[in-house]
Order: C-alpha cells, then sequence, then structure tokens
C-alpha cells in the first residue's frame, strides 16, 4: 500500500484498487494534482498491462505443453471416477459460473 501526498488525500491508496476516486481539489496550490494522478493512473495501468502480458504468454506456454501431452494422457488415462457424467456435468457447471463472473466483471465478452 502506498500514501497519498498528504496535500491531495490523507487516507492509504491501494495499488491495486479497482476504483479511482477522482477527489475534488479546493485549493489553488493542488490544481497541479490531476497531472500526477493521470501519470500514476498510466503507470499503473501500464504495470497492469504488463501483468496481463506476462500472464497470456504463460497461458500460451501451459496450453502448448498440454496440446503436445494430450494423447499419451488421453491412452494413458486416469481414475475413471475422474469422467463420469455427474462430474464432468459439475465442472462444466463451475466453468459457466466462474464465466459468467467475468463476464459480469467485463473481463471476458
Amino acid at each position: 500500500m502506498v500514501a497519498a501526498d498528504k496535500g491531495f488525500c490523507s487516507y492509504p491508496v491501494d495499488r491495486n484498487a479497482k476504483v479511482i476516486k477522482f477527489l475534488t481539489v479546493q485549493t489553488s496550490a493542488s490544481l497541479r494534482r490531476p497531472s500526477q494522478m493521470i501519470a500514476s493512473v498510466i503507470t499503473y495501468s501500464e504495470e497492469l498491462s504488463n501483468a496481463i502480458q506476462s500472464k497470456l504468454a504463460e497461458y500460451a506456454a501451459l496450453s502448448q505443453s498440454l496440446d503436445r501431452t494430450f494423447p499419451s494422457r488421453l491412452v494413458r488415462g486416469g481414475p475413471a471416477s475422474d469422467r463420469t457424467t455427474d462430474h464432468l456435468q459439475k465442472k462444466l457447471d463451475d466453468l459457466e459460473h466462474k464465466r459468467a463472473r467475468l463476464i459480469e466483471a467485463g473481463l471476458f465478452g
């Protein structure tokens, strides 16, 4: 957590906050603050973009690895209980629920 400049606000500012609240500027000395806030937003958005790109690269590598090993995993198989219809339906329902939450949050379309 990073503490905000005392001239602007006195509460702690979480770098990973989902919502950035813009505060009303009341003094002429603080009129320069919006440009600092914009710079902070740009910095944090670039960090978020880099984190997303990194996770996408990890996902791509894992996906390719799993694609390569799929035939052997299929032949090897696993416990029969992992392939029951009820188990697969529960996993599908869980994925649909997660997908709905991501859509609701605006992270998935």
